[in-house]
């Protein structure tokens, strides 16, 4: 199934639950932060918010997440104390978010809402129906082909994982750009590579 575009966390934002971040202490839609479950032992990533006990709530943010350790906040919140580790919490999430963008550009391959290789992503772009494009890492000449060609239309670029990365998700030799041409998919990911660059900032 391909995921429903979020809108931004801003006034726009529908009325619904809210969480308060364990880190920085603000209150958010639960939609913009994500849940840490407790085990007994260590906490473990609930991406999807439904894992049984207690849990925490963070901001995807690698800021947020020192502050939980540092400032004490996961114990507090858990009224116990257990050995935490920031750094894995950090690399849980990046794997977490990272699998959610291979599913979600698998589920638009699959939809034929995805179009593959510089050229075709090119086109799209120029045409009218692409609504935003991810580059592989290592693909410079696509980047700077593609770059150019969405830079015109006003069409959004994401740099995300390497060439052969994405060759092995879509079974194929190598991928270098691929242009999303739906609107659901494209906010969607959008969203979660904006997650992956916070939980970097600061590395």
């Amino acid at each position: 199934m391909l995921p429903t575009m979020s809108p931004s966390p801003d006034a726009t934002r529908p009325k619904g639950p809210q969480r308060t971040c364990v880190g920085c202490r603000e209150e958010s839609h639960r939609g913009d932060l994500v849940r840490f479950a407790f085990d007994g032992e260590r906490l473990v990533p609930d991406a999807r918010g439904t894992l049984p006990g207690r849990g925490v709530w963070v901001h995807a943010r690698a800021a947020c997440v020192r502050r939980a350790v540092r400032g004490g906040g996961v114990h507090r919140a858990l009224r116990t104390a257990i050995a935490l580790d920031e750094r894995a919490m950090i690399d849980a999430l990046r794997v977490a978010v990272s699998a959610r963008v291979d599913s979600y550009l698998l589920a638009g391959a699959r939809a034929r809402r995805v179009v593959f290789g510089t050229d075709e992503t090119c086109e799209a772009v120029r045409a009218g129906s692409c609504r935003c494009v991810l580059v592989a890492e290592d693909a410079r000449a696509s980047r700077e082909a593609v770059e150019e060609a969405a830079t015109a239309r006003g069409v959004r670029v994401v740099v995300h994982g390497d060439k052969a990365a994405l060759g092995r998700l879509f079974r194929k030799m190598e991928v270098g750009a691929l242009g999303v041409v739906d609107d659901a998919l494209a906010g969607a990911l959008l969203e979660a590579t904006a997650t992956l660059v916070a939980l970097a900032e600061g590395e």
